[in-house]
């Protein structure tokens, strides 16, 4: 879209779609150096293309891009070298050339569209990344307004927001009262701003109704994410816990362990829950950096908490966690990956761990006990299809996580089969005891990611084994991808 002519076109060829139902758009954002179109007038676009929709519409998603070079090449050379405003050899017919002087398109939509007619059937509507130019809390009110019986929402980034408790009241009790699936992405512009809407939408709305909430990238703090309830988040997820199905949450810092814990013990229909950090190695947020605040750790659920209750999800069907687990073992064991340079020192304790005798009650035995009851609990999960896990080590002294990254990390005796020494976990002739006897139930099991390297060599080079690859064929047989444990197979 190079022109306001081009705009108009556009708009007016999308409300003679009497029939349309199902809307997606991809605009490609021009540089703002091309003179009167920049990120304003592709934000603009995205407004038009909304409020020329037709009344049948049921879906609508609009996404932003970058104009990369490849995309010119399915364009028509005339378009591109045409000036602007000055009508191609094919539409000459078109009658609707350009007036001298017609300004370009911002961020209002053309006045003859539709404006007060809701759009009764959309029940979907995705906003993804806008660019440069976030939606405005007016700009999104706008919209809503048109959409009363909405039940799926993706939100972009909302800036500027004057009252963001009260818009997200507004939007559960009456702009959008209907919402079921509630999706949030951080805008790539806007890195430091993030203000949680999806959540706060999902606690006002009316009890036992939110069945998907998807958090994506929200690698930063959410500001005052509750008042009244402190810094316990587990009241917004249990006013849902009948009805959830999916929870997606991605280093969202104020969800706390525990409600990680209160998810998967009481959200009986869950069958997606994604609770892991996004970042490789434990970070500091914005805002932690700016206030002198302590490094708080990675956004995972503490293996004490994982193994405390049993849980009651037990239809779900994808399973990623980031967990939390102890470190016993002195720093002498430590033999991570020599490249492992990317680790950020600052926030990483300065003198080496030893055997953690600060813990209050963890001794080996105990660690070796949570693990065994950790590897049960995901045995009992029948309907698993996917599993991801990542484990993250602390030191229980100090209370933080240590430098290393999760793809060097395992969980000690997962994935290690000693069925064949002495009995299951027996751990005879000089082998770790072994659990993967434990997960011979998961038959639905198609994709496992379980890191199989350790930070200690021994243990590195006993974790994945010809006997333990038989076993997996055998109990696993709808295993389809193993990475990175394909790395070891095919080393044998």
């Amino acid at each position: 879209m190079k022109d306001h002519r081009d705009t108009r076109l556009l708009t007016r060829s999308i409300f003679g779609l009497k029939q349309l139902q199902d809307a997606e758009f991809g605009l490609v954002r021009c540089e703002e150096e091309e003179e009167g179109w920049g990120p304003k007038a592709t934000r603009g676009l995205a407004f038009a293309v909304f409020y020329a929709c037709p009344p049948l519409l049921s879906r609508f998603c609009v996404e932003v891009t970058e104009k990369e070079l490849y995309l010119q090449d399915d364009m028509a050379e005339e378009y591109w070298e045409a000036e602007p405003g000055k009508p191609q050899s094919w539409e000459m017919m078109d009658g609707d050339e350009m007036r001298e002087g017609e300004m370009m398109m911002t961020a209002a939509p053309p006045r003859w569209l539709r404006e007060e007619e809701p759009l009764s059937h959309l029940t979907s509507l995705k906003l993804r990344d806008m660019g440069e130019e976030n939606i405005s809390e007016d700009e999104l009110r706008s919209m809503l307004a048109h959409c009363p019986n909405l039940t799926e929402i993706e939100l972009p980034c909302v800036v500027p927001v004057k009252d963001i408790r009260r818009l997200a009241l507004d939007i559960a009790h009456s702009l959008c009262p209907r919402l079921t699936i509630l999706e949030e992405n951080r805008s790539s512009a806007e890195r430091w701003v993030c203000h949680g809407l999806a959540v706060r939408i999902v606690d006002a709305l009316p009890e036992h109704q939110v069945q998907r909430l998807r958090c994506l990238g929200l690698s930063f703090a959410i500001p005052n994410l509750l008042n009244s309830s402190g810094n316990d988040t587990r009241p917004i997820f249990r006013r849902h816990s009948q009805t959830l199905r999916e929870v997606v949450l991605w280093s969202c810092w104020e969800i706390s362990s525990k409600t990680i814990q209160m998810i998967l013990v009481e959200c009986l229909a869950l069958e997606r829950l994604d609770a892991r950090s996004a970042t490789r190695t434990p970070r500091r947020t914005f805002n932690d950096l700016m206030e002198g605040i302590p490094f708080r750790g990675e956004f995972s659920i503490d293996l004490q908490d994982a193994v405390e209750f049993p849980w009651g999800c037990t239809r779900i069907k994808d399973l990623r966690l980031t967990i939390s687990i102890p470190d016993l073992y002195d720093d002498d064991d430590d033999n991570g990956d020599d490249d492992d340079d990317d680790s950020d020192n600052d926030n990483q304790p300065t003198s080496p761990t030893t055997v953690a005798t600060a813990a209050e009650d963890m001794t080996a035995t105990a660690l070796v006990q949570r693990l065994e009851s950790l590897y049960r609990q995901l045995g009992a999960l029948m309907e698993l299809e996917r599993l991801y896990l990542q484990a993250v080590f602390y030191d229980p002294g100090a209370h933080c996580h240590l430098p290393r990254t999760y793809w060097l990390s395992t969980f000690p005796g997962m994935l290690l089969d000693t069925t064949g020494d002495g009995g299951p976990g027996g751990g005879s002739g000089g082998r770790p005891a072994g659990y993967l006897h434990l997960l011979g139930g998961l038959t639905r099991l198609k994709d496992l990611y379980v890191s199989s390297r350790s930070p200690r060599k021994e243990e590195n080079n006993l974790t994945i084994g010809v006997e333990e690859l038989k076993w997996m064929g055998k109990h696993w047989p709808m295993l389809e991808e193993t990475s990175p444990i394909s790395k070891r197979i095919r080393s044998l």
